[in-house]
């Protein structure tokens, strides 16, 4: 799941890696700047922290996943800009999944995609180069390249050509892929290859290499050239089983709450009074009414959401829940700001935001109600020109207060219910816990009923 951030232009899909449709807006296809493909590994890596692994490890996990990895690879290649940026990365340490994916996809790029040199990044952290050469593991022996094993007594449709170390190793400068080994900084294992794209690819990209044995090398598979193609009978077993098993992607529809419901967007605006900044159709809902919870999206968001190919795609969310239903009892307005979004609203909400100093912070991270009138001056003046309802409570650290406190240098932003005569801060009991341990009181005040049944 998605963290809990400020930072709202994301949208979470589900769909293998290798098969992400091409989005398309106006016809043309969306690309991105950059695009992080962590890819599934056999995670060996990872022993330290999971040491079951190593029990069923063995050299065959590797070149098992790695034309899956390669496929993705080559997809994110594909979907990314010219000039934009692709990170590969897996917590394995074996040759087949990291350096044999990128040079096999450096290879068929042609020139297209370099590696790019990362030594002057982050110094203090320990990396080791990647592997210009490496030996295959099949049928019981090892294998230098892939002509050796052909011109051995081992099967060759055990292994794939692109498992094996390339020519030009140099060439393609793996050494600037990134090995970060347990032991040298006490931490898991890691691979890691940041790749520039620097040209224009086409699909001949996804087109296999094989092994030629008249000349020895490996080239790429003609295009009209078929092999172990299926009868007509699998064909249509392979046709009925993807007709019959194909999932069935229902997304929920997100639309402009201006659009799903304008009345109650126009007394969202008159109650919250967003600031002239503030793009008011960055907020979105799944709600039929258009009055359920809304969540800021920015306009990437918003150009993926309406971009033709989506709904073959599984969302799982999208921005950051701002505003959600109200209770029935809560007095104004039919929508509260949640926690989630806090942070993200404040700014676009000076009328609704009232700053606090120190003392009346933890005065409300304390108690459930806190009177008006035990607020200071400041804050008592702020509260008298603001509606009841929903609002948000901003605690700013200041000099003085860093001085007493030294974990308090984090600026504070609660959403708060104003009711008539009371403030009550929409924070959980752990969080008002966790937050005024920082500013080194003790725990929050149980009311006294609560006290009592305990």
């Amino acid at each position: 799941r998605p963290p809990r951030s400020t930072l709202f232009p994301y949208t979470t899909l589900f769909r293998s890696g290798q098969c992400i449709p091409t989005l398309r807006k106006d016809g043309a296809p969306i690309l991105f700047d950059r695009i992080l493909a962590d890819v599934p590994c056999s995670g060996d890596g990872t022993i330290r922290k999971a040491p079951g692994i190593w029990k069923k490890w063995h050299a065959g996990l590797g070149q098992a996943i790695h034309p899956v990895q390669l496929k993705i690879l080559l997809r994110a290649i594909e979907m990314v800009k010219p000039g934009g940026t692709v990170v590969y990365s897996t917590c394995s340490m074996s040759p087949y999944e990291d350096e044999a994916v990128v040079a096999e996809a450096l290879t068929r790029c042609n020139g297209a995609v370099e590696l790019v040199d990362t030594s002057d990044m982050i110094p203090q952290l320990k990396r080791r180069p990647g592997l210009l050469t490496w030996k295959v593991f099949v049928g019981g022996k090892f294998f230098s390249s892939f002509k050796e094993l052909a011109e051995s007594d081992v099967n060759t449709a055990r292994a794939v050509c692109s498992l094996f170390p390339p020519e030009d190793g140099e060439a393609l400068r793996l050494d600037r892929c990134m090995r970060f080994l347990p032991h040298d900084q006490d931490t898991g294992g890691f691979f890691v290859a940041v790749l520039r794209k620097t040209g224009a690819v086409d699909a001949s990209i996804h087109r296999n290499r094989v092994y030629d044995p008249e000349s020895g090398r490996v080239c790429v598979r003609d295009e009209n050239e078929v092999t172990n193609a299926p009868t007509e009978k699998e064909s249509a077993i392979a046709k009925k089983k993807k007709k019959n098993y194909a999932p069935e992607i229902k997304n929920e529809q997100y639309r402009r709450v201006r659009e799903a419901n304008p009345a109650f967007f126009k007394d969202m605006c008159d109650f919250y009074r967003f600031s002239d900044d503030f793009d008011c159709d960055s907020l979105v809902t799944v709600s039929v009414d258009g009055n359920g919870a809304a969540y800021v999206v920015s306009k990437e968001t918003q150009e993926i959401l309406n971009a033709k190919g989506i709904e073959k795609l599984k969302i799982a969310g999208v921005g950051t829940r701002v505003f959600v239903p109200a209770n029935k009892r809560d007095p104004e307005f039919a929508a509260r700001i949640c926690s989630q979004g806090g942070a993200l609203a404040a700014p676009y909400l000076p009328e609704r935001t009232i700053d606090v100093s120190l003392r009346d912070a933890i005065k409300l991270l304390k108690r459930t109600d806190v009177p008006y009138s035990e607020l200071e001056e400041k804050a008592q003046r702020a509260l008298e020109d603001i509606r009841r309802g929903s609002a948000l409570i901003r605690y700013q650290p200041t000099e003085e207060d860093c001085k007493h406190h030294p974990f308090t240098r984090v600026p504070f932003i609660f959403p708060t219910m104003l009711c008539t005569t009371v403030v009550q801060l929409h924070v959980k009991k752990e969080e008002r816990n966790n937050m005024l341990k920082m500013m080194g009181e003790g725990p929050m005040e149980l009311p006294a009923k609560k006290k009592a049944a305990e």
